[in-house]
């Protein structure tokens, strides 16, 4: 079990090497455009968390109306 979990991370370990990790390209870039680019991406995520929650929230809403109404028929 151990010699099994300790191939696994080294495999997960060779893996991560071969992602492009932001950081990295970050660094050529001057201070404002990181910061730019946080901010950016800070947006992107906050728009779409916004939209997938009221998209969950209309169809609880409207399963929750249809669950309503086939038990009071």
């Amino acid at each position: 079990m151990i010699k099994k979990s300790t191939q696994f991370l080294k495999e997960v370990g060779v893996e991560l090497k071969k992602c492009e990790w932001p950081i990295r390209k970050e660094k050529t870039l001057p201070f404002y455009d990181r910061i730019r680019e946080l901010v950016d991406s800070t947006v992107v995520v906050i728009v779409t968390m916004i939209m997938l929650a009221v998209f969950v929230g209309c169809v609880d809403f409207l399963l929750s109306r249809v669950v309503e109404w086939v038990l009071n028929r």
